[in-house]
């Protein structure tokens, strides 16, 4: 930000009288330069930013008024199915089976709903503290705006009474160097003495 208002006030000032080449000099208004600065500004987009996100996290807090609905699949591939195989005498003549226990494709869905019944005004009190939030972000960046607004317009200001200061100053040289002409010329003359010169120095 400071970078913009001293290029944008140097612009206004323009270069010293003594210098070799003038740059082009760009002219800018109070309320021009206010407005380019309140769009450069990364204090103020990151202020917005955070008054936005604020706002977003009020929408998710009443989102908790209407409750809610959940998914969860699982999927599961084994190299082999897990089972279990028991063996019986070769007496009694009988085979069974392999049991199975866990088989080698797995897949396993969960859907879960809730409504909140009565939440004692949880839900209600984080609804009214997160728009408190979110309107103390907004007057941030508000304040943010005017403190912006405010060292443009100072400034801006600055630079202007920097100019006048350098024209007063410039008349004042001006008319030094013709009052030590004057006392020059009237010194060559014979008029005055040598002290005359010297004081006007």
């Amino acid at each position: 930000m400071l970078p913009v208002v001293t290029f944008l006030l140097l612009s206004l000032v323009g270069p010293p009288s003594h210098a070799a080449t003038t740059p082009p000099t760009v002219s800018l208004d109070l309320s021009a330069a206010t407005e380019l600065a309140l769009q450069r500004s990364l204090q103020i987009s990151a202020a917005w930013q955070g008054a936005e996100a604020a706002a977003q996290v009020v929408e998710q807090v009443q989102a908790l008024k209407r409750g809610k609905v959940g998914l969860e699949a699982e999927y599961l591939h084994l190299n082999d199915e897990i089972g279990m195989a028991v063996d019986l005498p070769p007496a009694l003549g009988l085979k069974l089976p392999p049991i199975v226990i866990v088989p080698q494709e797995l897949l396993r869905a969960r859907v879960q709903a809730g409504l909140p019944l009565y939440t004692g005004n949880k839900i209600e009190r984080a609804v009214q503290q997160a728009t408190y939030g979110a309107e103390a972000f907004k007057a941030f960046a508000r304040d943010t705006e005017s403190a912006v607004m405010l060292e443009v317009s100072e400034y801006y200001l600055g630079a202007l009474l920097a100019r006048d200061v350098v024209k007063v100053q410039q008349q004042a040289l001006d008319t030094y160097r013709q009052h030590l002409d004057q006392a020059n010329k009237v010194f060559r003359a014979g008029v005055v003495a040598r002290y005359d010169v010297i004081r006007a120095e």
